[in-house]
């Protein structure tokens, strides 16, 4: 075990390289598209890496060792291939890139398929 000092001291270190490296890459960005989708610029390592960054929660490191405890090898198995489940996104993906070039977030993607939204005046 290390002790709670060092502990700190090692958070704040990767928190000050966290922070360094986000206003590196953010200031590389020319524009909103740079900023927001990297430029359309990432590799497949980098992607697969920030895939899994998404699916790798505290859900994933507290189910996973429970479904080995009940159910084995196979508990482990079948969560695994919850992951396959990106795989799925591709096509969609493809997709949306095509409707809509231009677009950032899920948000532009309703917006264009179902128009803007009515607000109610009281």
């Amino acid at each position: 075990m290390i002790s709670p000092s060092t502990g700190l001291f090692i958070l704040a270190v990767l928190s000050l390289i966290w922070i360094a490296l986000g206003k590196y890459w953010g200031l590389k960005a020319k524009s909103n598209e740079g900023f927001m989708l990297a430029g359309r610029n990432v590799g497949l390592a980098f992607g697969t890496a920030t895939a899994m960054a998404t699916w790798v929660t505290s859900n994933t490191t507290m189910l996973a060792p429970q479904f080995a405890l009940e159910l084995g090898v196979w508990g482990m198995f079948a969560y695994a291939t919850a992951s396959f489940g990106l795989f799925l996104f591709a096509p969609l993906a493809t997709r949306i890139n095509t409707l809509m070039p231009q677009g950032y977030t899920s948000g532009d993607f309703i917006r264009l398929r179902y128009g803007k939204t009515k607000t109610a005046k009281n």
